[in-house]
């Protein structure tokens, strides 16, 4: 084989693997793109992301940590760990990502581990910055052990995921602000309806007691004037009552 031939070969081999590549990141992302728009909940939307990326293209490391108040916590993992279950926002890659919001790139040789606050053995690191309404809500970091090491294919790849996870993070917090308001209303309803049920129970009492006073107060009245007609009939009779009365008519 020829110089000419040989070369040749190597690009050939070349195009193949990226054409290769690329095959396996649009079916990835696929299948990413599909999985999530099945999950509205946000660790189902994390987990299914990391697995599918890990899965894929067997990477040693690969994370998801979210923001809260000021640092990152980690949120799920599948390989080995790198950073801990949290990043500050004063150390070198919080800092970078929260000024630069852009993805973060690292080889052995650059930094010593030590000055990333990474565990020892990591040979290429990237992280990736998660946005909303451009603000830094998380990050999806990749890492390789030794032999093994990452390449701008790969902070491509992680960048692309990225942004299908950043719409998947929004539409989940859509989701359980929709659930969290449903919840609300459906309390107040039962407040409401508790409120009025008491509030005619209320009003039954008291229009019972008013009728009782009313029976009884009739009863009352009804009593004293059989007593006072029976009176005038008997001064009637007697003529005690009209002495013009003849004396025929009186009864002794």
């Amino acid at each position: 084989m020829s110089w000419m031939e040989r070369k040749w070969a190597q690009e050939r081999e070349v195009i193949l693997e990226t054409l290769r590549r690329q095959s396996e990141e649009m079916e990835l992302l696929n299948q990413i793109r599909t999985a999530l728009a099945q999950e509205v909940e946000l660790d189902k939307i994390v987990e299914t992301a990391i697995h599918s990326l890990s899965e894929r293209f067997g990477y040693a490391h690969v994370s998801l940590y979210l923001r809260e108040a000021f640092d990152f916590y980690q949120k799920f993992q599948v390989g080995d760990g790198v950073f801990g279950n949290h990043i500050c926002e004063h150390s070198v890659i919080g800092t970078w990502i929260l000024q630069e919001a852009q993805v973060f790139f690292w080889e052995l040789g650059e930094n010593e581990p030590s000055d990333l606050d990474i565990v020892e053995g990591v040979t290429s690191l990237i992280v990736a910055p998660l946005l909303e309404q451009c603000k830094v809500i998380g990050l999806l970091s990749l890492a390789s052990f030794g032999d093994q090491k990452l390449s701008q294919a790969d902070v491509q790849l992680v960048t692309k995921v990225g942004q299908h996870i950043q719409i998947a993070l929004e539409r989940a917090k859509l989701f359980a602000e929709v659930k969290n308001l449903n919840e609300t209303l459906e309390n107040r309803v039962v407040e409401r309806t508790t409120a009025l049920a008491q509030a005619n129970a209320e009003l039954y009492r008291l229009v019972t007691q008013r009728q009782n006073l009313l029976d009884m107060t009739s009863e009352k009245h009804l009593a004293k004037l059989e007593t006072l007609g029976g009176y005038v009939i008997s001064s009637a009779l007697t003529g005690a009552f009209y002495p013009w009365l003849p004396a025929a008519f009186r009864t002794f």
